[in-house]
């Protein structure tokens, strides 16, 4: 089976993709263009560099690809989507329940599932949704999507002309996108969390991730360098921080927002070419819509989504400053989470999944009209947990919600003022 080449050298299985391989063989990680000379972002010159697209893909295979959806959709067949993430090349189960993207492409599943006329399969898909960590191998004959969230340096033009269809993270790198010539629909991160009922404090500063391959993390690096007090959950951390931060390995995702709502602050921080262009951590979603209080370092995309709920630090004198200064204005902490939860709160999988959804169904039939039932029907039961959830903290009244806005049949909401 082939295999692709990782970082650190080792050969990964490759996933399987509609019955074929769907990594690449091995090879150099591909020229990054878009390094220089066009917008900006947080003050950082974020432009491209490279010559202009010179192949696109063949309209007639692309026609081909449409017409089996709306072959399939015409025929009363649902339509067969897979959804393929970098984990799935992790042949461990253990191992890649340690992957985001596993939980990623889980909770997209978890939702889709519930909408009428999809199947969610790995076995002769009609349509992809491609979750890009890694360029895969496209069946030419399958209706492809890719959700870029990540990773944008390993993106080149030629591999994302290989697309029928992009949903892009991050706003500064969609204008990209744009001025190159790739549209796009926005589509930001989301969470499957609730606010948990534990509203004491049992942690100090907290930090889930796995050391990276040289052992360094800018909101490690950043801790240590503060000497504040932290504990630590993940893999590879053994040579790089004492024994006394060190609180386990893997932490399980479905206690996730146990630990978020018990910690003092819960730190955060990003790839460089991720915080660069904008492209902000799941992790923010779900510690904010667990009730936590987040510190991240600095992301050029965390305030037009967050606003001001999640103070940003470049070095350990600014992270000290921010910690001094929350534990002095613990009103000020209270308001911020508050409205951090409100935020997180209302980007929901299920909203996601609805916008998948309506793509495919409008490439599928031109004339399709949305029942809003079918969208109704999947976001009643996340109003009534979140509703549940906050009269058990006593917090409904603080976030002044109408649940129906808050959890509104717009695939993007609007970012509530702080």
């Amino acid at each position: 089976m082939v295999g692709r080449r990782s970082r650190r050298g080792f050969r990964r299985p490759a996933a399987s993709y509609g019955g074929t391989s769907s990594y690449a063989k091995a090879r150099p990680p591909p020229p990054c263009p878009w390094r220089e000379n066009s917008s900006r972002c947080g003050g950082q010159d974020l432009s491209l560099q490279g010559k202009a697209m010179t192949s696109t893909p063949s309209q007639a295979l692309r026609d081909m690809r449409i017409l089996r959806l709306r072959q399939a959709l015409s025929s009363g067949q649902p339509i067969r989507l897979q959804i393929l993430s970098p984990s799935d090349a992790e042949k461990d189960r253990y191992v890649r329940l340690q992957w985001s993207d596993y939980w990623i492409q889980y909770e997209l599943i978890k939702a889709l599932g519930q909408l009428p006329n999809l199947y969610l399969t790995d076995y002769q898909p009609h349509a992809v949704l491609h979750l890009f960590g890694f360029p895969a191998q496209l069946d030419p004959r399958i209706y492809t999507m890719a959700w870029i969230y990540g990773h944008p340096d390993l993106l080149t033009e030629m591999e994302l002309a290989r697309y029928d269809h992009l949903f892009c993270y991050s706003a500064p790198f969609q204008a990209e996108l744009q001025q190159r010539g790739f549209a796009s629909d926005r589509m930001i991160g989301a969470t499957g969390k609730l606010p948990h009922p534990l509203t004491e404090t049992r942690h100090p500063l907290t930090f889930v991730g796995n050391a990276r391959a040289r052992g360094s993390r800018p909101a490690v690096e950043a801790l240590l360098q503060s000497g504040e007090e932290f504990r630590l959950w993940g893999k590879g951390w053994e040579r790089h921080v004492p024994s006394r931060n060190l609180a386990g390995g893997y932490f399980d995702y479905g206690r996730l927002d146990e630990l978020y709502a018990g910690s003092e602050f819960v730190m955060n921080d990003h790839h460089p070419d991720m915080a660069r262009w904008g492209f902000v951590s799941f992790r923010l979603f779900d510690a904010l819509a667990s009730g936590g209080f987040v510190v991240s370092d600095r992301n050029c995309g965390i305030e037009g989504i967050f606003g001001d709920t999640v103070p940003q630090f470049s070095d350990a004198a600014e992270l000290k400053d921010i910690l001094t200064y929350y534990r002095a204005h613990p009103e000020e902490k209270e308001r911020l989470r508050i409205t951090g939860m409100r935020i997180a709160l209302s980007h929901c999988w299920e909203i996601r999944a609805l916008q998948v959804w309506r793509h495919l169904m409008r490439v599928a039939n031109p004339e399709w009209k949305e029942d809003l039932k079918s969208a109704e029907r999947i976001l009643r039961p996340r109003r009534e947990a979140v509703l549940q959830r906050l009269q058990q903290r006593a917090e409904l009244g603080a976030l002044d919600l109408d649940l129906n806005e808050l959890l509104s049949l717009e695939a993007e909401p609007a970012v509530p003022s702080a």
